[in-house]
């Protein structure tokens, strides 16, 4: 039941109900992996010369959508929830053509997770693969390789179970990954794909105050201080998966190679 008088109510105090009803602040979505993103591009755009280089574009990765039923009430409601969009500090892109109005946030490669389905191996695989078969298709030709700017990356425990060298794979290309979130039981609708562009807003909760870091002088992971088994279980599947693995950042970036167990809520 809507409370029809309150129009009537003083603008300060309708505008302190709409502020109140909106979120404190905005979290932080995972955004999950898709095809396409690997584009190759002229050095020199404007001209199209220069040599061939071969780029993960974050930009084309689908945007999370931003449910806000404040936007859709009336023109005052709407004026405040945008001005709370800006106040963010997250990228946020509104499509006026929608109706109802469409908000969603995009990925900021700097503080967002990339998710890697788990759902089927292909998509892993594809992922793993995309970036070699864009080369191939190149037959021999000179091609820059541009690291991409994404630092942290979401995968199934499952993924680890069976891929031994799995991180050596990973960082082939995503060479600035400083923090894996190894999921434990992925919900099966995360995994879905959606209808339109836009992905549901998903988070990532730790499970445990356990996080296991890299020790970049000898080449593997530190154990655990807690001696839980699942904590120990999971030390055995990274030291698996790091077979082979030797992490080196760029001096702009701090060396930081970290991994925390969470598991994903939608919100």
């Amino acid at each position: 039941m809507g409370f029809s008088k309150f129009r009537y109510l003083p603008a300060e105090l309708r505008i302190h109900i709409w502020e109140d009803s909106l979120p404190q602040k905005l979290g932080r979505p995972i955004y999950r992996w898709r095809e396409g993103c690997w584009q190759l591009s002229p050095s020199d755009p404007n001209t199209g010369a220069g040599q061939l280089k071969l780029e993960f574009r974050h930009t084309l990765l689908h945007n999370v959508r931003i449910d806000l039923p404040q936007l859709c009430v009336n023109q005052e409601a709407r004026a405040i929830a945008l001005g709370w969009l800006q106040r963010q500090g997250a990228t946020i892109t509104v499509d006026p053509a929608q109706q109802p109005l469409t908000v969603a946030r995009v990925f900021d490669p700097m503080h967002d997770a990339l998710y890697v389905c788990s759902g089927a191996s292909e998509d892993y695989l594809n992922f793993i693969l995309e970036p070699h078969e864009r080369l191939e298709e190149l037959d021999g030709q000179s091609v820059t390789t541009i690291p991409p700017a994404v630092r942290h990356i979401a995968l199934a425990r499952e993924l680890f179970v069976n891929s031994a060298g799995l991180f050596h794979d990973i960082f082939h290309h995503f060479r600035h990954i400083q923090t894996v979130y190894v999921m434990e039981d992925v919900p099966p609708e995360l995994d879905q794909q959606t209808r339109d562009k836009l992905q549901d807003w998903w988070e990532l909760e730790r499970t445990t105050g356990v996080s296991i870091s890299w020790d970049f002088t000898r080449d593997r992971f530190t154990r655990p201080l807690s001696e839980a088994a699942d904590d120990q279980r999971l030390w055995g599947l990274l030291n698996r998966a790091s077979v082979g693995l030797r992490r080196e950042f760029s001096p702009e970036l701090q060396a930081v190679f970290e991994v925390y167990p969470v598991v994903a809520v939608r919100k």
